[in-house]
């Protein structure tokens, strides 16, 4: 808001004719006003850092894919490790197994959140 004043009377006097003194001030005024908003901000994020508010988009990404991550390793070694473990087993040892895998996946992907 003080910014936007700052901004407006700048610009009101340039097309007024206004003198260098006037200019100077009106164009102080309104970088004092810009500086403090931007301190402001500055303020306003660090306090949401503190408080655990906001994260950085790393940060967020980090999180976001750390249950895939466990999921994609699970999976690139599950063919190999299913198929030793299931052969030359009955349907239902076979299923067993195989539940049993998916459900280690599941706690695996769960602990990784």
């Amino acid at each position: 808001m003080a910014e936007e004043v700052g901004y407006n009377e700048l610009v009101l006097t340039k097309r007024n004719g206004g003198s260098i003194e006037d200019i100077r001030k009106a164009n102080q005024i309104y970088i004092a006003a810009r500086g403090n908003r931007q301190r402001a901000e500055g303020d306003h994020r660090e306090w949401q850092r503190a408080e655990r508010v906001t994260l950085f988009y790393d940060e967020a990404r980090d999180l976001a894919s750390r249950p895939h991550e466990a999921a994609r390793n699970m999976l690139s070694i599950g063919a190999k490790e299913l198929a030793v473990r299931c052969h030359g087993q009955s349907q239902k040892a076979i299923e067993t197994t195989i539940n049993q895998w998916l459900d280690r996946l599941a706690a695996t992907i769960h602990s990784a959140i």
